[in-house]
C-alpha cells in the first residue's frame, strides 16, 4: 500500500520564493543597521522551519504497510510492551492513551551510510503507529508502518523492497511482543517478512548510490541561494570568501563521487568473492 506525500513541491517552490523575498524586501526598504539583525534573524528561523518542512515534502508516494490483529493483553499493557521495545533500540516514542508512535532511522545518515553496513540498515528512516481498541478479551490493535524518507529527484532503485522489508519487520515485531503464542517461532509464511521472501526472494543489499542526483541538486541549490543573497543585498564579501563557499561546494560534490565510487568497488570485489 501507499500514502500520498504530506506536502507537494509547488508549496517548497512558493515557500522558497516567499523566504528569499524577505530578503529583497529588506533591500528594497533599507532599515536602519539596527532593524537589520532582527529581520535577519526571523529570517534565520523561517529558513529552519522551511528546511524542516521541505524535508517532509517527498515527490515519491509513501510505501506502507497496514495490519489489524487481536491479542490477549489489556490496551494499555500491549501498547506499553511496544513502546519500551522501540525505547530499548533508541527510537523515539511518542505515547498517547490509546495509541503510540514509533519515529526511527535517519533519511540523511541512510542516504550516506547505504545498506552494506549494520548501520545503515537501521538508518532506514520509518515511522510506526499502533493504535488499539479494548474488546471482550484483550484488545483489538491495529498498525501501520511507513517510510520516511526525504526528498529524492531519482529514488534508488531498491528503495521499494527496503521499505517493504522495514514495514514488515515492524508489524512482525509488533505482533511477536502483543501475542502470546508469539514465543515460539512462527513458520516463514505466517510473517510479513516471511510471505515478502517468498514471493520474492531478497537480492541481498546492493552497492548505494552517494553521488544521488537528488543529493547534488540539494547541495548546487543551498550554492545558488547563497550567490542570488550576496547579489540581491549587494553585501560586500571578500572574493576569497565566496571562493571558499564554492570550493566546499566542489569538495562535497567530488566526496559524494568519491563515495560512490568507492562503494561500487567495493561491491563488485565482494560480489566476485562469492562466485
Amino acid at each position: 500500500m501507499s500514502e500520498k506525500p504530506r506536502t507537494s513541491t509547488t508549496a517548497v517552490v512558493v515557500l522558497a520564493v516567499l523566504f528569499l523575498a524577505g530578503f529583497v524586501v529588506l533591500r528594497w526598504v533599507e532599515p536602519p543597521w539596527w532593524v537589520w539583525l532582527p529581520a535577519l534573524g526571523v529570517l534565520a528561523v523561517a529558513g529552519v522551519v522551511f528546511a524542516r518542512f521541505a524535508a517532509h515534502a517527498p515527490r515519491h508516494e509513501r510505501f506502507t504497510l497496514e495490519d489489524r490483529w487481536a491479542t490477549g493483553l489489556p490496551v494499555s499493557e500491549a501498547l506499553e510492551r511496544i513502546a519500551v521495545h522501540f525505547d530499548g533500540d533508541g527510537a523515539a516514542v511518542h505515547r498517547g492513551q490509546e495509541e503510540i508512535t514509533v519515529e526511527l532511522g535517519s533519511d540523511p545518515k541512510f542516504r550516506f551510510l547505504g545498506v552494506e553496513s549494520a548501520r545503515g540498515r537501521r538508518a532506514f528512516p520509518s515511522t510506526l503507529t499502533v493504535t488499539g481498541a479494548a474488546a471482550e478479551e484483550g484488545a483489538v490493535l491495529s498498525a501501520r508502518a511507513r517510510d520516511d524518507l526525504g526528498w529524492y529527484l531519482i529514488m534508488r532503485q531498491g528503495a521499494p523492497r527496503w521499505a517493504a522489508e522495514r514495514n514488515a519487520h515492524l508489524i512482525d515485531t509488533c505482533r511477536r511482543l502483543t501475542q502470546e503464542e508469539a514465543h515460539e517461532a512462527p513458520e516463514a509464511g505466517a510473517t510479513h517478512l516471511g510471505r515478502l521472501t517468498a514471493e520474492e526472494p531478497d537480492p541481498g543489499p546492493g552497492p548505494m548510490d552517494a553521488l544521488n542526483i537528488s543529493n547534488l541538486v540539494r547541495l548546487w541549490t543551498a550554492w545558488l541561494i547563497v550567490t542570488v543573497l550576496l547579489l540581491v543585498t549587494e553585501v560586500d564579501v571578500p572574493i576569497g570568501m565566496y571562493a571558499a563557499i564554492t570550493g566546499v561546494a566542489v569538495l562535497l560534490s567530488a566526496w559524494l563521487w568519491w563515495a560512490e565510487r568507492r562503494r561500487k568497488t567495493k561491491w563488485a570485489a565482494r560480489h566476485q568473492d562469492l562466485r
